[in-house]
């Protein structure tokens, strides 16, 4: 490899990685989003057998 190759390969490393880090902030505030939205529904979800089994327990 030439010096010009090897500049030109450390220029797209830089860009790519430049990149990556650019998309992954985004991707890792929708995984947040996402684990949140499951333990909310997983909470509703207890909750509502909750008041179903106090419901059920009462007739």
């Amino acid at each position: 490899m030439t010096t010009n190759e090897i500049k030109k390969a450390a220029e797209r490393v830089a860009k790519l990685q430049a990149q990556a880090e650019k998309l992954s902030a985004p991707l890792a505030d929708a995984q947040a989003e996402l684990e949140a939205a499951q333990e909310a529904e997983a909470a509703r979800r207890a909750e509502r057998g909750a008041v179903y089994d106090r419901e059920f327990s009462k007739t």
